[in-house]
């Protein structure tokens, strides 16, 4: 039940991905199933590591580090996708997802739709607390 709850969320959000990348331009057709759940998979790996660094450092300087301000909240987001965007330099990505027809524009938003929905959740659940 649960993988078919996440493999709805992965194509829900594909789909809106997709329409968002069509009306700025980035793209004009949707990218592979594979390199697009790969993508998503980076960016949930690289928001969760950051969020945990980010949130120990908080803690050791004794606040609470569920409770972000916003602009904390943009610096774990650009922190993703600097993170991201190494690991693919890292990687010699790159020059492949060009091949493939995917743009750094596009690859932005794969990166940081999860970071996005997370820190969400994040804020979310420690405004229900």
């Amino acid at each position: 039940m649960l993988f078919c709850a996440v493999a709805l969320q992965q194509n829900l959000f594909r789909q809106m991905a997709h329409q968002f990348l069509h009306r700025v331009g980035c793209m004009t057709m949707l990218p592979n199933r594979l390199v697009a759940t790969l993508m998503l998979r980076r960016g949930t790996r690289l928001w969760m590591l950051a969020r945990v660094a980010i949130s120990g450092l908080i803690f050791l300087s004794g606040d609470d580090p569920f409770r972000l301000p916003v602009s904390t909240t943009v610096g774990v987001l650009l922190i993703c996708l600097t993170l991201a965007y190494v690991e693919m330099h890292l990687n010699h990505e790159r020059d492949l997802l060009g091949n493939l027809g995917i743009k750094r524009r596009s690859v932005a938003v794969f990166f940081l739709g999860p970071a996005l929905v997370g820190e969400l959740v994040v804020r979310g659940v420690a405004s229900a607390l």
